[in-house]
């Protein structure tokens, strides 16, 4: 099949499970209209998207009117459609990539500042910290979850599934971030209800009511990078977090390979294990020490690590973390995921919900890396096969908006010759 049709058809056949969420057919066409100018602008801007995708429209003012109109609500007051049913739709997606998964499926959560600095009017808008920890910022909150599959070292087979994205303001809603983080949890125990759960999450969720929350009724697992140096209980003594750990004899040293200072270095990594007791709860410790570097990682677990296998399956875990992070930069980078230019808080939900469903659309493609059709969008997109590289989200999303912009540019070549 010929890449242009094989690319559309793929497209067309993962957007199918949101046709339902439309009660007109127009509807339908715009929002695929939508995702594919997504891809193929790379922004989530309305102008842009309006002007990737075919139309016989003079302008790309014209041509964006259709997505403005499916922005807004009827005049009747009736939304065309809501961000959180596309979200839903995508969540029972991730659910039925796993569905088959018996061991405990991974999810890593992050929380994370949507930075638009010359933004003063939008609807919500508030001061959020930089995510280079540098100051303060004019923005929105993000939180995400994302289904990494399970738990086992050998488990990783290169699918992920997005398991909530959602936009938030400090100063709109009456919220603390405490509680969307409560709601996160709560909904994500809910889209895999049955699943046994392990959350992994860096320093922002290290705080004991997360544990709890993580914990909840389903009695699930967690895997979080220590922040606070709390008091804690050591056979009945209580010390500091930090003193102890760091007085612990390492048992485990093993060669691996990570991105330190900008670069992926070939490391040792020595490892070391203990269990305390905290707020009436019994955890576990693992920390990790790079050898020659200052780069330290102290992950508190509640899954019991009573031997070495265990301690280096849940420093695997948290390695794996970094895969949201991959997922963040990508939309920033790839998708412009901070390019939004609407004002009202639901109207950026709505279409960064369309920048989550470009997404996952796009790590879906990049699963199967062998299938030719996929080898030609990396050739496209730049991908040059060196003995170090290896195929990116990155490299099939150029790939896709070139072949995109390039469909587009025909199609209106010949609606102009005609």
């Amino acid at each position: 099949m010929r890449l242009d049709k094989w690319a559309l058809q793929r497209l067309e056949d993962y957007l199918t499970p949101f046709n339902e969420l439309f009660w007109d057919r127009r509807h339908i066409a715009v929002f695929q209209r939508a995702i594919r100018g997504v891809i193929a602008a790379e922004a989530p801007l309305i102008s842009k998207i309006g002007g990737a995708v075919p139309h016989q429209c003079k302008n790309n003012f014209h041509a964006a009117k259709p997505f403005y109109r499916l922005l807004d609500k009827t005049p009747q007051g009736v939304e065309k459609f809501s961000a959180a049913d596309i979200l839903d739709t995508l969540y029972r997606k991730t659910y039925d990539t796993f569905k088959d998964c018996e061991e405990p499926i991974l999810v890593a959560m992050d929380l994370t500042s949507l930075e638009k600095p010359y933004t003063e009017k939008s609807e919500g808008i508030c001061l959020v910290e930089k995510n280079d920890k540098s100051g303060q910022v004019n923005g929105y909150m993000l939180i995400t979850g994302l289904a990494l599959g399970g738990v086992g070292m050998t488990s990783n087979n290169g699918k992920k599934g997005l398991a909530y994205f959602k936009v938030f303001s400090h100063q709109l809603e009456l919220m603390s971030q405490n509680a969307e983080r409560r709601l996160c949890i709560t909904q994500i125990k809910a889209s895999f209800k049955g699943k046994r759960l392990r959350f992994v999450s860096d320093r922002g969720f290290d705080d004991k009511k997360a544990f709890r929350e993580f914990i909840g009724e389903e009695r699930d697992e967690f895997i979080v990078r220590a922040y606070q140096n709390r008091l804690i209980k050591v056979n009945g003594e209580e010390r500091k977090l930090l003193e102890y750990v760091r007085g612990l004899e390492y048992c485990l040293s093993f060669d691996t390979e990570l991105k330190i200072k900008r670069r992926r270095r070939k490391v040792k990594i020595d490892l070391s294990i203990g269990s305390f007791e905290c707020e009436g709860m019994k955890l576990w410790v693992v920390r990790t020490v790079v050898r020659g570097f200052k780069e330290e990682w102290i992950l508190i677990t509640n899954v019991p690590v009573t031997d070495l296998d265990t301690a280096l399956e849940i420093w695997r875990n948290y390695a794996r973390r970094w895969g949201i992070e991959d997922f963040y930069k990508f939309a920033k980078n790839n998708l412009n995921l901070e390019a939004f230019q609407v004002e009202e808080l639901e109207k950026i939900r709505k279409v960064l919900s369309w920048v989550a469903v470009a997404g996952a659309f796009l790590y879906d493609l990049g699963v199967d890396i062998n299938d030719p059709h996929v080898k030609l969008l990396l050739r496209l997109g730049g991908f040059a096969g060196r003995k170090r590289d290896k195929p990116g989200k990155g490299a099939i999303e150029r790939g896709l908006s070139r072949l995109f912009i390039a469909m587009m540019v025909n199609k209106n070549l010949k609606n102009n010759s005609s």
